[in-house]
Parts: C-alpha cells; structure tokens; sequence
C-alpha cells in the first residue's frame, strides 16, 4: 500500500512535465497509427468473409489477426485508442478489459520508473511501414452554418415518413450516392458531395481497388460532417437505412365484385389477461371460417386466448383467399416479434401460445393489404425499428457511384470464390 501510495503520488507530482504531451491532442502517435492500421487489417478481414478471424494454425494470415484481435480486446489502453475505430462492435462485450487504476500503475510500458531505460524503446523495429488511410477517417460532426437552406427539406421528409410516402429501404453499398437521403443511427442525413480518388491497395488476399473519398454530409439535428466515404459505407451498413423515393399509396379497399367468394375473416385481438396487458402492442392474429364472436366465446379456457376474455380490435373479411393461408403468411412475416412464453393450464400442462405477436396495430393493417395487392414480397419487417421496409433492388444505373459499385462486387465475387 506504501509503494502504491508512493507511485500515486508520483503520477500527480510532474515538475518535468514527463507526463504532458509535447504533441497537439489532435495529433496520433506512430505507435497508435500502426496500431489503427492492425485493427483496420482485423476489420477488412471482417468485411471480406463475414466473420471475424480464428485460431486456424493451418492460415498464418487469420491466425495473425485472430491473435492481434486477442491482444486488443485484453489491453485497456488499446482498447481506448481504437473505440472510435470500432465500426463491427469487435471492442464492447464483457470479454472486453476495463482499464483501472491498477492498471496504470502496473504499466510502466514507457519505463518512467527505470532509471536504466534506454530510448530505444521509442523507435519501432521490425514493423513494415503502412500506406493504408491514417485514423483521421472519423470526423467529428460541427454545426452546419447555412442548415436554414436544408431546414425545410429534412420537415417535409419527416412529414412524407411519417405519412408513409417515403419508406425506409434496407441498405446496401451501392445504394450510397451524392444527393439522397439516409437514416444513420436515427437521425436522417443529406448526402450533398463527395471529393476523392479510386487508389489500388495490397492486401494479404490479394490487390484491388479502392475508392477514398471525403464525403459532405447535412444532418437533421443541424450538424454536418466531413467523414470518409469508406467509413460513411461501414457505418450504414451498421446501423442505416436508405430512403425510398415518393411511393404510391397502399389502398384501402380492394375492388369487389358480386362474384367474390367469402373465405373467412382475419382477425385481431387484445387480451384481458393483467399478466400482459401492460404489454404495449400486443395483439394475437388468427383466422377463422366461421363468426368471429362465435370462435372466441370459449376464450377465457382456452390457452390460445392465454386463458383470458379479449377484445376484438378488427377483422378483414377473406375474399377469394383461404383465411388459414393469409394468416400463416402474415405469422412467417412477423416471427421476429413472436410472443415467447409458457403457461400452465388448469390440468397445469404447459402450453405455448403461438399466434400472439409484440406489433403495432397500424403496421399490421399496411401487411395485410399489402398482401391484398400481392405486394408483400416487395417488404420485410425490421423490428429494430418496428417498421416495414422495403427490399433493396441492386440495379446500376447513370446515377450509382462507381465506388460503391465497386465495392459491391467486390463483396459478390469473394462471396463466390468461398462458395466454390
């Protein structure tokens, strides 16, 4: 405790100044820079096959990578300095070492209480030089000083997502181009320009080409950022959303005629049970050929209703349709939203009710006519945002940057090379 005391104590006594850096905080290190084009390495790897590397003693590469991303995650200090890096969550989990006061005092990695150090310690030795992107591909957003030109634009977007005339789109590369908007981690961007070059880079799986650009991007909160188009790429394909153009409406009646043929109904209900009722938006979908008043009037012993009275919230009538196939159809579309529990019944057999989901009414009505008009396979449910959303369609076009093209193909040819 002594010797801890005494160490604190000369941490915080500096009259040399050893510990102040002699460098703008703005600057990175040689050491850190080496050690940001490493982790790079680790998240390109990432990128190409989809997984992150393993201890495949037979692949010197992988093996390399897997046990520099080992060392990483056990370091606090490099832990810190590659956070901002972190675009695949390699650096959070609770494998992940936090760095302590202990920790500081054992690391004396600069030898400050050696008073036979040398400062060879200080030049690097054996280590290749790097041509990758340096760690400035992060930028920090800054106020966006003309953002009233930009204001009205991003209220009527909100207003048109709202109103469903704009939907969200599942991101792909190809779909990153000057003059479109995006959702990044729920704020809504303008991608307004891009300056940059296509430059060749040599990695261990082979050379190819590589589009390095810094983008001009407007967000709503009225910021705007210069980041990389790499790292603008890397962090869509994490947490973004493209955003459709003006779509048609989804009609609310389909045409009928006299020789429609009634199949059943579909319907939607709530349940009574004080068990879930402070659940919000749970509702339970099911069919029936006959009155719906007449298949729950049983409700409140039967498991499939959690043994409790509901409330109809609304039907759909079934024209020309079996009402059993449009209701599997909508379960096969929200299953990531099932309700997942057990209950006993009053012989206590344990029962799984299976037609009960955790879903906003509104958003099951826009499936169901959806499914009307033969449209649904145009749709997937993201319960990340507890939206449906359309399917990206991979199309080049005048309008699509080369770069990210590029990039997709990339993905696709590698992609076939694992497969063979």
């Amino acid at each position: 405790m002594k010797k801890r005391d005494e160490l604190l104590g000369l941490i915080k006594d500096d009259p040399l100044g050893l510990l102040k850096s002699s460098t703008s905080s703005n600057n990175v290190s040689e050491e850190n820079a080496i050690l940001i084009s490493y982790f790079e390495e680790i998240q390109s790897f990432i990128e190409e096959h989809g997984r992150e590397p393993i201890s495949d003693i037979t692949n010197i590469n992988e093996f390399k990578l897997f046990s520099r991303l080992k060392a990483i995650r056990s370091d606090p200090k490099k832990v810190k300095v590659l956070s901002k890096y972190d675009f695949n969550n390699l650096l959070k989990g609770s494998d992940i070492k936090e760095i302590t006061v202990d920790d500081i005092i054992a690391d004396d990695s600069f030898g400050l209480l050696n008073a036979d150090v040398s400062d060879d310690i200080f030049r690097l030795k054996h280590v290749k030089s790097s041509d990758r992107i340096k760690p400035d591909f992060l930028s920090r957003r800054k106020v966006c000083k003309d953002f009233q030109k930009y204001k009205d634009m991003f209220v009527t977007l909100h207003d048109e997502l709202a109103s469903k005339k704009r939907r969200l789109i599942k991101y792909v590369p190809s779909d990153l181009n000057v003059g479109k908007f995006y959702a990044l981690n729920g704020i809504l961007l303008l991608f307004k320009e891009i300056e940059g070059k296509s430059s060749n880079y040599i990695f261990n799986s082979g050379e190819r080409e590589r589009f390095d650009g810094r983008t001009l991007c407007i967000f709503d909160n009225g910021t705007q950022s210069d980041m990389l188009f790499r790292s603008l790429d890397k962090a869509m394909q994490l947490d973004g959303y493209s955003i459709s153009d003006i779509v048609p409406p989804i009609a609310d009646e389909i045409s009928q005629s006299e020789n429609d043929v009634l199949n059943g109904y579909i319907y939607v209900l709530r349940s009574k049970n004080p068990e879930v009722q402070n659940i919000k938006d749970l509702f339970k979908i099911g069919h029936t050929t006959g009155t719906v008043a007449e298949r729950i009037k049983n409700a409140k012993s039967q498991a499939t209703y959690l043994f409790s009275e509901v409330d109809i919230v609304t039907t759909y009538r079934c024209l020309n349709i079996q009402s059993y196939n449009l209701e599997q159809t909508i379960h096969d579309f929200f299953s990531a939203v099932k309700l997942d529990i057990e209950l006993l019944d009053s012989d206590r057999n344990i029962y799984k009710p299976r037609e009960w989901f955790n879903i906003s009414l509104d958003v099951i009505e826009d499936v169901i006519k959806l499914i009307l008009q033969n449209e649904l396979s145009e749709y997937v449910y993201d319960p990340a945002v507890n939206q449906i959303i359309k399917r990206y369609n991979i199309q080049k076009d005048e309008n699509i940057s080369l770069a990210a093209v590029d990039n997709l193909e990339y993905k696709q040819k590698n992609k076939k090379k694992r497969n063979k």
